[in-house]
């Protein structure tokens, strides 16, 4: 005789008429139907999506999800016209809530995954929702998919039922540690609820007069903000890993090393050489290959560097010596300090000629600059040595070219000055430039089309403008839209 069985059937039975009950053990009420097609990459992604979907609603305790088991059962029992028939049928056959039908194709070189959301009763009638997202980077789409279905979680409060009702009042609910419930005191549609204990998927709640299936809301939402943060993490992460240049730069010290190298030793080398066109001569340091040189970049830098030697001789009518260094009586005290400040900032001027070059060829070749994996703060700190680098960092090279000239022309105009009071006016405005434009540099979205289209679900346009006057001053002019 099975002495330990015996005794272990008696506890269950004891424990029963005391009140406390079985764990309940839900099957599920969201079910996921992945159209599978035979192809491997496709496929790969369905199977990927429906597990980050599943791990989204384990992360967010909602929308409890049927196993694939009883998802096959179903499907095998159910019959249809169509798939979509088949996949309502096999839904309701399991009773569940809503369902999801994902599928997946290519078209033009990018790779689309479709989300369709039905909702099959009034509990989740808000649910119903249709998304179509779009990556050429295959690990991202369930990524993005999770993503999505994470903001749709957060605005499901914990509706729950009232399964029985035990001896003293209180009752047990379908909602337990999994749906993010402890013991406490708690706020629904009902009046307040004091959950007694709590198991896997159910509560014991006590402080109403309650009645079986008796149907409540708690005042409570998934608060999924880290969850969704690690998911643009990581799609970024494999954005940059796929578009990025930095593993060009390994053997050669790090992209972050190479870059400053190839900005401050042969950028300024070429440039000096050949003013505009050195900065193209240098892409090819930094990894770009068979580029295409924008010619009015070379042309506008060629103009800045004759405005940079020649600017002062052309204000006295050639009457300076055209070097700085060289003593000339003809030249003013203003004169020969706007005249060593131009030389001396000809070297900024090359280097907003080689990242206006660098942008141009970032956007055409689809690639990413070194030091991506945190572009907001590279390009801050590249704004804080070179006017609109930042800018030129983000893609965005008219107005990086905007930021330059006002600095510049700023920092010209305090340098020109004889008028102490102006002079504090125009450094105080420059300083105050300068924070705006780190600032913009590092709030502005990356404006590299291909850039956007991975790590965002919508399109988002962002429009900047300097519009420069001699009596009011400069003034930034910004916009943002979203397109869905």
């Amino acid at each position: 005789m099975n002495y330990k069985r015996i005794i272990r059937s008696i506890i269950l039975l004891l424990l029963f008429n005391t009140g406390l009950y079985a764990e309940y053990s839900p099957k599920g009420e969201f079910v996921i139907f992945p159209v599978y097609t035979g192809n491997p990459v496709h496929d790969a992604i369905l199977s990927g999506t429906e597990t980050s979907l599943t791990g989204a609603c384990m992360e967010a305790g909602r929308l409890q999800p049927f196993g694939s088991t009883y998802r096959k059962v179903a499907v095998e029992k159910s019959g249809g016209r169509d798939a979509e028939e088949m996949f309502r049928k096999a839904a309701i056959f399991l009773k569940a809530d809503i369902y999801a039908v994902i599928s997946s194709y290519n078209e033009k070189g990018d790779i689309y995954l479709k989300i369709k959301l039905v909702p099959l009763n009034d509990k989740y009638k808000n649910l119903q929702h249709e998304k179509i997202l779009v990556s050429r980077i295959p690990a991202n789409l369930p990524l993005k998919a999770a993503r999505e279905f994470a903001r749709i979680l957060k605005g499901i409060p914990l509706r729950s039922n009232v399964l029985e009702i035990i001896n003293d009042g209180a009752a047990v609910i379908d909602a337990g540690q999994w749906h993010g419930l402890g013991p406490g005191k708690y706020s629904t549609t009902a009046g307040e609820l004091y959950v007694r204990s709590v198991s896997r998927f159910t509560s014991v709640v006590h402080g109403q007069n309650f009645k079986p299936g008796q149907v409540f809301e708690f005042n409570m939402y998934p608060r999924l903000d880290s969850y969704i943060k690690r998911i643009n993490d990581s799609i970024r992460e494999n954005t940059v890993k796929t578009y990025g240049t930095d593993e060009k730069f390994i053997k050669r010290g790090g992209g972050v090393k190479e870059g400053i190298r190839g900005t401050c030793v042969i950028n300024q080398g070429a440039s000096f050489c050949a003013p505009g066109y050195g900065s193209f001569l240098s892409l090819e340091y930094m990894g770009i290959e068979k580029a295409r040189p924008e010619y009015s970049t070379i042309f506008f830098t060629g103009v800045l560097t004759a405005v940079h030697l020649g600017l002062v001789p052309v204000m006295t009518d050639f009457d300076v010596n055209f070097f700085p260094w060289v003593e000339d009586s003809d030249r003013t005290d203003r004169m020969r300090r706007l005249n060593y400040f131009m030389w001396g900032t000809l070297p900024l001027t090359f280097t907003a000629s080689f990242y206006s070059q660098l942008a141009g060829q970032y956007r055409e070749k689809k690639l990413l600059p070194p030091a991506f994996d945190n572009p907001d703060l590279s390009a801050a700190v590249i704004s804080i040595f070179i006017p609109g680098g930042g800018m030129f960092y983000k893609g965005y090279t008219l107005n990086g070219w905007g930021v330059y000239l006002t600095e510049l022309s700023l920092a010209g105009r305090a340098v020109y000055t004889e008028d102490k009071g102006e002079r504090k006016i125009l450094l105080g405005s420059l300083g105050a430039f300068k924070c705006l434009e780190i600032i913009l540099s590092y709030a502005l979205p990356v404006s590299y089309s291909f850039y956007k289209k991975e790590i965002s679900s919508g399109n988002v346009d962002f429009s900047l403008s300097f519009n420069s006057d001699l009596e009011t001053g400069s003034a930034v002019n910004a916009s943002v839209s979203l397109r869905y």
